[in-house]
């Protein structure tokens, strides 16, 4: 038996997840011991072989920080797997006879030095996948090619996943690996596991029932996918059809989907808005991640897989679709060539959306297309690319390798620690370069999240997650202490405070509060769209009477308690809402905000769809025992210049943040957050002008309690994008929950909505997120190349 040990960055959901998984099972099956070991894996968004106890899954070096200023993926990413290569090398107590990576080949020489040898598995040259359009970039990137050809050099075998990326390695690496070394190894569909899957249907709900031809998408949401070349074929195909045939016809753009991924976040909210722009929302629906068995039903209930990307190195998509019986639609282009047999098994097609249409039109006029097609699809994918195919295939590689073990020389191993060396101070240097133009900008503060691991002292907790803020960079940059026992900062830096370990809005994400908090997946759950055609215009609707709102003499309290902003009023102020057939008058106990990463989102609730930068929620309560609540949601839109009226506000909103987490005792016209007609705020209390919506909901926040009465004002408060980033500069990049579904609920208004309030364009534009918000710091370089020379 053969110990082996699998090294692979970022266990999620994807296609090189897929690859490696599918590795380890197929070894196992030859009766290999094994052991993987990744940078990161969260078992709510991974593949069940890697949460069910199938494999062992080993976990380390995840403290490190995946970017630095929102840049240096790749440094930082090479950093990580030498890291985790080191560990396994020098202090994990297991031998290994053979190791098994892909992706990053940064770890090959580290992996060398224990003499055994070491199998890559190349997706595609990384230095293909990223832009030169920096002088500065050029530079650095000319440090990362170097890095991957030369180590990518030092494996004793090459795979590649398809002849596509065959090629592209010869024109790529070809002056320094003989291209004979290089074999391919096509990706697989573990046929084994997926024959004995029993396909409930009652795990979704939501596709609708008059469907009668169902196109599905799978894909990650980046943007190199073209996922919005399925959604403009959707939108020709409709001039396609009659009107019967539209309404029964329906697209799932179903893909992974991860908050820590700027491009994830950003490309779901571009996509999004097409919908939007196309309209679409009743033909389109994403889903944002999935489990295996849900993927299962998806593909079983469609009629044909859309498969977008363009040259894409291999695509298990397509062997996932014909595996179901079901026909593929892809682009004539890269690894669909080598697995649909266009007119047999799917369809190729030129990337544009007419030629989809016309493809997809077929499965809509022959209902039964989509059987003949999917049983030939099958046939081709177990006699082509079958596990059992596969698993001999990496066996035999297996076996070959410990035929001819070949060692590496201590030159090889000093020139890569030479070039290690260079990598990082030169990645360091750029990053203080970049450092200094962010952090010189007004009110740009430093934030360090850093996960506490194996190197912390002793006396700490693991896997606690500690927060730094650090002075401006050209005031001082941090104060720093390094112990014999391991690293951390002295007393004069603070962490998150209330910080919760059970729910959050990246890794403990909405999509899994259900889990542990059942009311959040409840029939009147908050926020929702507003959708201003079925708002009911109640005539009888008296004034909203809100008290003391512009008594400005009431102190306050302001506490970051790790999820937003809370503002809380002092014990004895007198702040109330009524009125409004509101069953009671209600008493304020806090208002807090909810926030995006740029002016496309942020807001919790949306008015036909559109989504605002931030909406600030003023929580009201009615005294005990029999406590209710009712809450005033108010939001904001982009302006190009500064609101005047929310400075104040604001300016101790960012002294909130960048000194203490928390200040007491402000004076606080609430008045000025509301409308512009808060002027109208009589002594009296009421707002004769203030016109809202009024649901029956919920918390927008675990518990998610209902039966909470929302109040949401339709007209937004102006703010500029300088003022937004206030809310940006801390360690909560977002903290808005997604809408939920209406279930039946009435909306009513006090007033007549007006068609076209709320879906008018963005005519402001907001600077995209470049990683202002910085999430990570130049000391982790310098502590990782530390550990590095030190431990060596």
């Amino acid at each position: 038996m053969v110990k082996i040990c699998v090294l692979h960055p970022d266990l999620g959901i994807g296609g090189a997840e897929r690859l490696i998984v599918d590795i380890c099972v197929g070894l196992k099956s030859k009766h290999h011991d094994l052991d993987l070991y990744t940078n990161y894996h969260d078992d709510k968004r991974c593949f069940d072989e890697t949460r069910n106890g199938q494999l062992n899954i080993i976990v380390k070096c995840s403290w490190f920080p995946r970017h630095v200023f929102g840049r240096f993926y790749a440094l930082c990413a090479y950093i990580r797997m030498i890291l985790l290569s080191l560990y396994i090398v020098y202090f994990s107590s297991s031998t290994y006879d053979i190791y098994i990576c892909d992706q990053i080949s940064a770890c090959i020489p580290i992996l060398k030095q224990s003499q055994k040898p070491v199998l890559f598995y190349c997706h595609y040259p990384d230095q293909l996948l990223t832009k030169r359009q920096t002088l500065l970039k050029k530079l650095y990137r000319y440090v990362i090619d170097y890095l991957e050809a030369y180590t990518t050099s030092l494996a004793d075998k090459t795979l590649v996943n398809s002849q596509y990326t065959r090629d592209i390695f010869q024109q790529t690496f070809g002056k320094r690996i003989d291209i004979s070394t290089v074999d391919i190894l096509y990706p697989t569909i573990n046929e084994i596991n997926l024959k004995d899957q029993i396909i409930d249907n009652s795990l979704v709900n939501n596709i609708p029932p008059n469907v009668k031809t169902l196109f599905l998408s799978i894909n990650r949401y980046e943007r190199k996918k073209d996922l919005q070349l399925a959604i403009q074929a959707m939108a020709h195909l409709q001039s396609l059809l009659t009107d019967e045939q539209w309404q029964q016809t329906h697209l799932f753009v179903i893909g992974g989907y991860d908050r820590r991924i700027t491009e994830n976040v950003e490309y779901y909210l571009e996509l999004d808005r097409l919908v939007h722009d196309l309209s679409l929302e009743s033909n389109v629906t994403f889903v944002q991640s999935f489990t295996d068995q849900k993927k299962l039903v998806y593909l079983n209930r469609c009629k044909c897989v859309l498969y977008t990307p363009q040259y894409e190195h291999f695509g298990i998509v397509p062997l996932e679709a014909m595996y179901a019986e079901r026909p593929c639609i892809a682009t004539n282009t890269g690894g669909p060539l080598e697995t649909i047999l266009d007119g047999k098994t799917g369809y190729l097609c030129k990337a544009t959306k007419e030629q989809f249409a016309e493809k997809m039109k077929l499965f809509v006029n022959q209902p039964h297309l989509y059987l003949e097609l999917g049983k030939q699809g099958r046939r081709h994918v177990i006699g082509n690319f079958g596990f059992q195919i596969f698993s001999q295939k990496l066996h035999d590689f297996v076996q070959e390798l410990l035929e001819r073990r070949k060692e590496t020389t201590t030159k090889n191993s000093r020139r890569f620690m030479i070039v290690l060396f260079g990598a990082v101070i030169f990645g360091y240097l750029f990053l203080i370069n970049t450092g200094e133009r962010e952090l010189n900008k007004p009110n740009a503060y430093l934030v360090i999240n850093y996960r506490v691991s194996l190197l912390t002292p002793r006396t700490c907790q693991q896997g606690a997650i500690v927060t730094f803020w650090a002075c401006q960079l050209r005031k001082q940059l941090f104060d720093m202490s390094i112990r014999e026992e391991g690293i951390f900062c002295d007393t004069t830096l603070t962490a998150t405070p209330g910080h919760s370990a059970h729910w959050d809005y990246e890794h403990n994400g909405p999509d899994t509060w259900p889990h542990e908090y059942e009311q959040c997946e409840g029939n009147s759950q908050s926020p929702i769209n507003i959708q201003k055609r079925q708002v009911r215009h109640d005539l009888t609707m008296d004034n909203l009477i809100l008290n003391g709102y512009k008594n400005a003499s009431i102190t306050w309290n302001i506490t970051h308690n790790g999820h937003t902003i809370v503002v809380t009023p002092s014990s004895t102020a007198k702040i109330t809402m009524s009125g409004a057939k509101l069953l009671d008058t209600f008493n304020l106990a806090q208002f807090h905000m909810h926030w995006g990463l740029n002016a496309y989102q942020g807001s919790e609730h949306t008015i036909d769809g559109r989504k605002y930068p931030l909406e600030i929620h003023f929580v009201h309560s009615t005294t005990p025992p029999d406590i209710r609540y009712a809450v005033l949601g108010v939001l904001y839109e982009l302006q190009g210049t500064d609101n005047s009226q929310l400075s104040d506000f604001l300016s101790m909103i960012n002294q909130t943040l960048n000194e203490t987490m928390k200040i007491g005792l402000q004076s606080i016209d609430i008045s000025k957050l509301l409308p512009t007609m808060h002027s109208n705020l009589h002594s009296s209390g009421s707002g004769h002008n203030l016109k809202f919506y009024r649901y029956n909901g919920s918390l927008t926040t675990p518990p998610c309690k209902e039966g909470i009465t929302w109040t949401l004002l339709s007209t937004p408060v102006a703010i500029s994008a300088r003022q937004l980033q206030v809310f940006r500069n801390n360690s909560v990049k977002w903290n808005f929950r997604p809408t939920q579904k209406l279930h039946g609920r009435n909306i009513t208004a006090n007033h007549q909505p007006e068609f076209g309030e709320g879906d008018d364009e963005h005519d402001g534009c907001e600077t995209k997120n470049k990683g202002t918000k910085l999430n990570n710091t130049i000391v982790f370089l310098l502590v990782s190349l530390f550990i590095n020379l030190h431990n060596l």
